[in-house]
């Protein structure tokens, strides 16, 4: 200190100054430092930021990326499944156009086969019978001034033929038809031994030029479903075949059995028979098998054929037994009502 007191003022003032240009400085440098800081710490907070903002995008691209995928994979899929639906569709449709033209065309074969069947029976079958008429009539003209025919036995020969074919003429009437598709089935409740008793007498003379008893042992009240114009023709025609082939004096006997839902008509005769390997093969329109009756009466087997027919629309069952010298017996097996 000075003993002046100016001096020592002065000196006070000069250390009051650099003391307040100390505590600036110190205080500028602090702030400094904290400006620096802070400045730092935003930059650090700017380059997270940015960073946060690079993972966001990339984890966003990375999305759009895998969102990509799983589109293309389900359009690839969809366009495999439609691919694989249209090759089982198209595989399925030529199957279908390949199987309806096998079927068209063995239809068509059948049809074919069927009208050169049906021409061969007109060109053997019906022709028999008109040229038996034409030569009985001629030989009763040429004879009518000698007197030297049987007038009786060659009417009886021209009634024969003109039966034959009038039943030959009936029955391919009908088989056309069937093959046309043009006969309709009308199904009904009906009395079997009713049926019989009308079928029997439609064949009664026949069978008494034969002398051949004919039998009804169906129970009455016996109940069949069935179309009854088509179940009269099949009972006649069996019927008339068995009068055919049975002796003079011989047999016909009906029967029925009734079990489980259905009715089991039966017609057996003690006739001629035939070998039961020709029995299995008389429903078909491929089997020719002609054999005279026992009165040298002539068939087509035609008849029996539309029985088949017949029975088979009325989903029904005919079969055959028979045994040579001992006798035939068909079997028709229909339902009781329209529910079996």
């Amino acid at each position: 200190m000075f003993n002046n007191p100016l001096a020592n003022q002065k000196l006070d003032n000069l250390n009051q100054k650099i003391a307040h240009f100390n505590k600036k400085n110190q205080d500028s440098l602090f702030f400094s430092l904290r400006r620096g800081t802070e400045l730092m710490e935003q930059i650090k907070n700017l380059e997270d930021k940015i960073i946060n903002v690079k993972i966001l995008a990339l984890n966003q691209k990375r999305s759009s990326t895998q969102n990509a995928l799983y589109s293309s994979r389900i359009i690839i899929s969809v366009v495999a499944m439609a691919t694989i639906c249209m090759i089982i569709f198209i595989y399925l449709f030529f199957s279908q156009y390949i199987k309806s033209r096998a079927v068209e065309e063995k239809e068509l074969k059948e049809l074919n086969e069927n009208k050169n069947k049906f021409f061969s029976i007109i060109s053997h079958d019906l022709r028999n019978p008109v040229k038996n008429i034409a030569l009985m009539s001629e030989l009763m003209l040429s004879n009518k001034e000698s007197k030297t025919y049987d007038a009786t036995k060659l009417a009886q020969m021209i009634s024969s033929s003109a039966n034959n074919l009038s039943s030959l003429l009936d029955n391919l009437l009908k088989w056309s038809r069937i093959q046309m598709n043009k006969i309709d089935i009308a199904p009904e409740e009906m009395d079997i031994h009713k049926i019989a008793i009308d079928v029997i007498r439609h064949q009664s003379i026949n069978a008494s030029t034969k002398k051949i008893e004919i039998n009804n042992f169906i129970k009455p009240d016996t109940k069949v479903f069935a179309d009854q114009n088509m179940i009269i023709t099949v009972l006649r025609n069996i019927l008339s075949n068995a009068i055919k082939f049975t002796d003079k004096g011989g047999k016909i006997d009906f029967y029925s059995i009734t079990k489980d839902g259905f009715v089991e008509i039966s017609i057996t005769d003690n006739g001629i028979g035939m070998p039961q390997e020709i029995a299995n093969k008389i429903f078909s329109i491929d089997f020719k098998h002609s054999t005279k009756g026992t009165n040298k009466e002539e068939g087509t087997g035609l008849g029996l054929k539309i029985c088949k027919e017949f029975i088979d629309k009325n989903k029904g069952i005919i079969t055959v037994n028979s045994e040579p010298k001992k006798g035939t017996s068909f079997a028709i097996t229909l339902p009781i009502s329209a529910k079996v």
